[in-house]
């Protein structure tokens, strides 16, 4: 282990620039038993064509790669298996009783390639001396494209940022472009200012149908380097020059409907063709625990949460009362525990009604992570199973990541599970951990911080949201818009209103109307709708003038608006209300499965629908019929 002379980091005896100040280190030389003399970790260039590394291990004397093998290597690490020239390598080793080739899934200091060391003792010692020769040529070839070249005659070393970008463009050519999106998203973080680094990540991002973060990534590269390329992309993206953006159109005011139960004629959205209806299978749906409690959720996990004379319990499938109803009031079960509340202090029971935590807290919050955040005596902290607390705080969240919210001295951080303030106490609000980063409050501003309290966006935004699928709405200047991981914009902000996604698929508002956004910032929907509820099983509840119907992510008419309400599906049932205020159930063609006859309905989980009747709650079995 070898640290750095600039800033003390720890580095690895091959690094050749510090990974964390980025300076240069001294090369050091490293014996080689297999050709008997000292070596240099080194890198040349053999010919327009070929890079070719060589780097000493001490034991065996070589890695020789060329660009091709690299690239091979990146793809290998994003695929997390074995080089395919490493594997057949191996084979002719072991027909030949050579030494087998070593592996290693250490990350160079090139970016993300295996290492795979080989003995190579005569094509070594040919480059080698043929390095001699290619010498004046690194010196004054001001093309060369070696990784990294010796700083001679006023020639600087290729920057690892060199490197990256040549890696992502030959990545991106052989089709990687998940790869080369990735280096080349660093790269703009790094280098904001070089116009290739964004035409090249433009281009990865067409090919690979991102058309929106591609028109993002053009207007705002345009805009910190004005160079022409760019500006055309604007221009072939949106049809409008660099600089100026497209105002959302005003979508024409749908007209009221005729009337329920009737398609809304006036609606011009295109009908999905009856070819194109999904195919489902029929289903029988009979009451099976008939309506006898005061109320009723959907089951989870064999059990469900009653009410019965004023008290919750929990039921089973065969209505049996597998925990009395007994408490004021109770939680789902959650790593097989469930909160309680009796004589106004919260305790936990397993599935069986036992007692495992006897009722003392004034509030908890459920576990999570093998941890329940929990109230007593006016602080809060976190137990275990078994009822043991540790250190308290003013207030705290659940655990999310390995972390959880604590709030000391009016400032909130993050602790682990040993109790360790692993972010400090500073900002004013947090959310829990998301993805791996979480959104912080610091001086008026929100931003986000990576697991260990590293600033990952800078507080900038009036409020922050966590991450979903790489993406996280937030509020600027007034208007809400999606960022990515980067920090990069990936829609204007523009909209009223803008919720989280759902199927890939995020409600955002303009005015009084509703549209859709994808995970790339790309507008699928536009702002028409007057009133909508969120995707679930392809199909989005929809208002048309007084009525309900469901589009499609195509936005063509998947089922015909003619309810009062409709909901979401879950199991491929959803529940529509008709004129008179009763609920039934529908399946994703839009065929009635259950009449409008009961009063209010849950959701179909574990087989099972709490349904209402005659003020009353009982539960319908559904079966394929």
């Amino acid at each position: 282990m070898k640290h750095c002379e600039s800033c003390g980091a720890s580095l690895h005896k091959k690094d050749l620039f510090c990974p964390k100040c980025g300076a240069k280190q001294v090369l050091e030389e490293t014996a080689s038993p297999a050709l008997g003399k000292q070596i240099v970790n080194d890198v040349i260039h053999i010919s327009d064509e070929d890079v070719v590394l060589i780097m000493s291990d001490g034991e065996r004397p070589y890695e020789v790669k060329t660009e091709e093998e690299l690239a091979e290597e990146e793809r290998a690490y994003q695929e997390d298996r074995e080089p395919i020239y490493a594997a057949a390598s191996k084979t002719e080793a072991a027909a030949q009783n050579e030494p087998p080739v070593v592996k290693s899934k250490a990350r160079s200091k090139w970016g993300s390639f295996y290492r795979v060391i080989k003995s190579a003792p005569a094509e070594a010692s040919e480059l080698r001396e043929h390095r001699q020769s290619l010498l004046g040529i690194f010196v004054a070839s001001a093309a060369v494209l070696a990784i990294l070249a010796a700083a001679v005659t006023g020639w600087a070393y290729l920057s690892t940022d060199s490197f990256m970008l040549q890696a992502a463009v030959k990545a991106a050519q052989a089709g990687n472009y998940e790869s080369a999106i990735a280096s080349l998203e660093r790269l703009t973080v790094k280098d904001g200012e070089n116009p290739e680094v964004y035409y090249q990540l433009c281009l990865c991002y067409r090919a690979s149908k991102q058309d929106g973060k591609a028109l993002v990534t053009a207007q705002l590269g345009y805009d910190s380097t004005k160079d022409e390329r760019l500006s055309a992309l604007v221009t072939e993206l949106t049809g409008s020059s660099a600089g100026k953006t497209s105002g959302v159109g005003q979508a024409q005011q749908p007209q009221n409907s005729a009337g329920a139960f009737t398609p809304e004629e006036s609606d011009t959205r295109p009908a999905l063709p009856s070819a194109q209806l999904p195919k489902v299978a029929p289903v029988k749906i009979q009451m099976i625990i008939e309506p006898a409690y005061e109320a009723a959720d959907q089951f989870v996990d064999g059990l469900a949460r009653v009410k019965l004379n004023g008290k919750w319990g929990f039921i089973n499938k065969t209505n049996t009362l597998v925990v009395p109803a007994q408490y004021d009031e109770t939680q789902y079960f959650r790593e097989e525990l469930a909160a309680v509340k009796t004589g106004g202090k919260w305790g936990y029971i397993d599935k069986t009604g036992a007692v495992r935590i006897a009722p003392q807290y004034s509030n908890t919050l459920g576990f999570s992570e093998g941890f329940a955040a929990s109230l007593l005596n006016g602080k809060w902290g976190f137990i275990d199973a078994t009822g043991k607390m540790g250190l308290q705080y003013e207030a705290a969240e659940s655990f999310s990541g390995g972390l959880a919210a604590v709030e000391t001295g009016k400032t909130f951080g993050f602790v682990n599970s040993k109790g360790e303030m692993v972010v400090p106490a500073i900002y004013q609000k947090v959310l829990p951990f998301a993805e791996g980063a979480a959104a912080v409050l610091l001086d008026g501003k929100w931003g986000y911080i990576d697991t260990v309290g590293r600033t990952i966006i800078l507080p900038q935004y009036e409020e922050a949201y966590s991450f979903q699928n790489g993406v996280a709405r937030v509020k600027s200047g007034g208007k809400y818009g999606y960022i990515n991981r980067m920090g990069w914009q990936l829609t204007p902000f523009e909209y009223d209103q803008a919720w989280g996604f759902s199927e890939g698929l995020a409600t955002v508002r303009v005015g009084k109307l509703y549209g859709y956004v994808n995970l790339n910032g790309e507008m699928v929907i536009e702002p028409t709708l007057e009133d909508i509820s969120s995707f679930s099983q392809g199909l989005l509840p929809y208002k048309q003038g007084d009525v309900w119907g469901y589009l499609n992510a195509d936005e063509q008419i998947a089922i015909q608006p003619q309810f009062a309400e409709a909901g979401r599906f879950y199991g491929g049932l959803a529940k529509v209300k008709n004129d008179e205020g009763l609920c039934g159930y529908i399946n994703l063609a839009g065929e009635t499965v259950c009449a409008p006859e009961y009063e209010d309905g849950g959701v179909l989980t574990d087989g099972l629908i709490p349904v209402k009747k005659n003020g009353l709650w009982g539960y319908l079995a559904v079966t394929q019929s």
